[in-house]
């Protein structure tokens, strides 16, 4: 016998379900809870049946209306007999159930059914939403298939596509919360973006031979920071004649918060706010493509890296030193010269007297 304290309990969860999906395609949390009291409906589901050259298929996509964008696709096409017999007039229930029936039965094509169904993530973003809106609130989805028929001759690279649709306006909670297709049919997974894309052939790709000599460097720190060399023309060190442990100068980037924080963490920033140079022990030198990589233990269990276009010759803090040094005695000996003149012309001019 079911214990009567908790039902509060279970009724609570099953709200605060309810309103984690809701707030997927809702604005705000009052719409959620609108949404799952039943007064809006906030999503339009779109049952496409579908012909690929030689297969049949079924196609369910969830799409919010608030938010504009797919919530979840569904798709299933293969040689299963079971996906001829389902009709796109039947309600979403039945539609799953239906679902649930085709996988068990088996004979889907699972490779054909994840490119179909990314072909429809790519198709249907969010201006394409915006304007269909209108059609779909008549259940017209003339353009939608056109649109799809096109996109999935593309990137399925087959020849013949036929689809037909319907256009059904529903709650999302109503739709998802405890489908009988959840464990069972698994909702096609989106397709990267362009940066997802790239960020993951980046990842992948395997490193050049002098990307993997300075990999196998940082790996050794707790942080690499990417900077600049400092350079000196006249007294700085040749890259030849550097030699590991020497100390040589850098300069951090220092334009974004991060970069300041960063900054003044390894005590390189001065009472004024000034960015100073900062020390690292040269580590060595890898040549890349067309460039040098500049490797140097920082502070604080860094290592610090430079990339230079050609040779240089690199400032050392010894160097820069006694450069200062030299700015600044040049004023003072100068000073010293003009007082030595003085103290002559007035001797001369007193000799003058003396003998007129």
């Amino acid at each position: 016998m079911p214990d009567p304290e908790n039902k509060p309990k279970d009724q609570l969860k099953v709200q605060a379900e309810q309103i984690n999906i809701a707030l997927e395609s809702v604005n705000n949390e009052d719409q959620a809870k609108e949404l799952i009291n039943g007064r809006i409906q906030d999503a339009f589901l779109l049952k496409i049946k579908v012909d690929v050259e030689n297969r049949a298929g079924m196609l369910m996509v969830l799409i919010s209306m608030y938010k504009k964008r797919i919530l979840e696709v569904y798709c299933l096409i293969g040689n299963s007999p079971l996906l001829r017999k389902i009709h796109t007039f039947e309600d979403f229930q039945q539609l799953s159930r239906d679902f649930v029936e085709v996988i068990n039965a088996g004979g889907v094509d699972t490779s054909v059914s994840d490119m179909v169904g990314r072909s429809v993530y790519k198709s249907l973003v969010t201006s394409f939403i915006e304007q269909s809106i209108p059609a779909w609130e008549k259940r017209d989805a003339t353009n939608t298939i056109n649109l799809l028929q096109q996109s999935i001759i593309k990137h399925v690279k087959v020849n013949r596509v036929k689809l037909t649709a319907e256009v059904e306006r529903i709650s999302s909670v109503k739709f998802r919360y405890k489908n009988p297709m959840q464990g069972i049919v698994s909702p096609v997974i989106p397709p990267l973006n362009e940066d997802e894309e790239a960020a993951l052939k980046e990842e992948q790709r395997e490193l050049l031979p002098f990307e993997k000599l300075i990999d196998a460097t940082v790996k050794g720190y707790s942080r690499e920071l990417n900077c600049e060399s400092i350079l000196s023309p006249v007294s700085g060190v040749e890259f030849d004649d550097l030699v590991e442990g020497q100390e040589i100068l850098f300069k951090l980037p220092f334009s974004t918060p991060d970069d300041k924080t960063t900054a003044k963490a390894l005590d390189v920033v001065d009472k004024d706010g000034n960015l100073l140079p900062i020390i690292g022990k040269f580590i060595t030198i890898v040549n890349g493509k067309s460039e040098y990589h500049i490797l140097a233990e920082g502070p604080a269990n860094t290592v610090l890296h430079s990339i230079e276009e050609r040779p240089v010759r690199i400032a050392t803090p010894k160097k820069l030193i006694k450069k200062k040094l030299d700015k600044s005695q040049t004023p003072a000996n100068n000073m010293g010269l003009l007082v030595i003149a003085g103290a002559a012309i007035l001797i001369m001019l007193v000799l003058i007297l003396f003998l007129i």
